[in-house]
């Protein structure tokens, strides 16, 4: 069983005024979003200050979705530009970091506004 934390599943609304991509292809399986976490010390090196678990996302391909990293340290754009794309966005749990703390807040406040 994994376990975890902390984890927030933020489900966004879809209705047909979304401004969203789609390819040719209709992809029927939802996108969920996961927040990069900032990397232990110990691990870092040049270029990756972020990390993704795998158990994160097997837990979430397990039940068919389709999974997207957040990465941190991006432009509000890039935020919004994948907040308009998924379908949920999971915020893995353990130390936070502020910039953590920033996009998740931005996750939540844009979430709450549309629905």
């Amino acid at each position: 069983m994994i376990r975890l934390l902390l984890i927030t599943l933020v489900i966004s609304k879809i209705n047909g005024d979304d401004k969203r991509i789609y390819s040719a292809i209709e992809n029927t399986r939802p996108i969920i979003g996961i927040l990069t976490q900032p990397t232990p010390s110990t691990w870092q090196k040049p270029n990756r200050t972020t990390y993704l678990a795998a158990s994160y996302v097997k837990y979430i391909e397990a039940t068919g979705a389709q999974v997207v990293p957040i990465r941190m340290y991006q432009s509000i754009d890039y935020y919004l530009h994948l907040f308009n794309s998924l379908n949920g966005v999971l915020f893995p749990g353990g130390d936070f970091s502020n910039e953590y703390l920033y996009v998740a807040k931005l996750f939540h406040m844009w979430t709450l506004k549309v629905n």
